[in-house]
């Protein structure tokens, strides 16, 4: 039997906040997987129109800066390629830590500008899988600045949406079980479809 080929969207967001009613998605990083493979890769910064409105400290764990963000683009142009992009393959999955809240972040900046905009894509969220396989193995947080600890991974450009993008990919693979491989304890353990 031939296995499905999947296409895995690694999906990390920098916002001003917390509250996407309020605040703004700054920035976004997209590594896009196809049958495990790297295939393409995004990381755009957009420009804050409401920083009078950001939390600050929002803005000092994303290090923004108004030299940071000189070649950024502006948000109606983010809209318009973000829509574009998840329109266009709605069978992706998107990975990510927590992705409820960049999916949330995505959809009050694409939303108001395209009103029939809908994000049809299915997720996977790696602080589960970090729950599920780290946990046994004493992790105490699913904070991914915790897991990166905890895994002697290194925290330099931490909450870059890029650095996050390449994390949550290496966070998903090392939890995934490859299924290729395992061996079954029990042969009634298998599942055969007919």
């Amino acid at each position: 039997m031939q296995g499905f080929i999947m296409k895995y969207c690694f999906f990390d967001t920098e916002t001003t906040g917390l509250k996407p009613d309020r605040h703004e998605l700054i920035s976004f990083a997209i590594i896009l997987h196809n049958n495990d493979k790297e295939i393409y890769r995004t990381h755009q910064k957009i420009t804050p129109l409401r920083l009078n409105e950001a939390d600050p400290e929002a803005l000092k764990v994303n290090g923004y800066t108004y030299q940071g963000w000189k070649n950024s683009i502006h948000s109606s142009k983010a809209a318009l390629w973000l829509r574009d992009f998840f329109d266009q393959r709605p069978d992706m999955v998107i990975v990510g830590h927590n992705p409820l809240f960049d999916i949330e972040f995505v959809k009050a900046l694409v939303c108001p500008r395209y009103p029939s905009f809908k994000m049809k894509n299915r997720y996977i969220d790696t602080k589960h899988l970090a729950l599920a396989s780290l946990f046994p193995l004493g992790l105490k947080s699913c904070r991914l600045d915790e897991i990166r600890r905890f895994l002697d991974w290194s925290l330099e450009g931490a909450h870059d949406a890029l650095v996050d993008a390449e994390h949550v990919r290496d966070l998903f693979y090392l939890c995934r079980r490859d299924l290729k491989k395992l061996e079954w304890k029990f042969s009634s353990d298998g599942i055969s479809y007919t």
